[in-house]
């Protein structure tokens, strides 16, 4: 820990607290952005599906999987 974080936790422990709590937010973010860039690959016309799907009216037709998407 370097001196300006002891200092810090010294003057300021819930800005400090409230840091820690940022970057941890930041860090699950981007590891969740990493594991969807992994696992979901889409091309164009997946795309659009999804598209139209979220632009349609009849609610079931939102969530993928059902009646036929």
């Amino acid at each position: 820990m370097t001196l300006g974080r002891k200092f810090l936790r010294f003057v300021a422990p819930e800005n400090e607290r409230l840091r820690m709590e940022m970057r941890h937010s930041m860090a699950m973010v981007e590891a969740h952005t990493e594991d969807m860039t992994r696992t979901v690959t889409l091309n164009r016309e997946e795309i659009m599906a999804a598209i139209e799907r979220f632009r349609s009216v009849d609610p079931d037709a939102t969530a993928p999987g059902l009646n036929g998407h």
